[in-house]
């Protein structure tokens, strides 16, 4: 069963974490692969930028995403 990151999913419901209200599904986001830009994550979940920047964050300090200067942000294995 995936984790539960009651924090993530209070930045918003559905934005990086699968909410267990849902059926589960192959996580969109992959280890290794990098995630859209944030403008992109924003608009396809419907938040604000802010939205997306905190929930990265959040995603950061857990060790499932790592921030590359001038490259983006990818998925690190505690994630997939």
């Amino acid at each position: 069963m995936a984790p539960d990151y009651p924090e993530i999913r209070h930045a918003h419901p559905h934005v990086l974490t699968p909410d267990r209200r849902r059926p589960q599904r192959p996580h969109p986001y992959p280890p290794g692969s990098k995630l859209p830009s944030l403008r992109e994550l924003a608009d396809l979940h419907s938040v604000s930028v802010s939205t997306i920047q905190r929930a990265l964050e959040l995603t950061r300090d857990r060790g499932l995403t790592v921030g590359r200067a001038g490259a983006g942000v990818y998925v690190t294995e505690g994630l997939g």
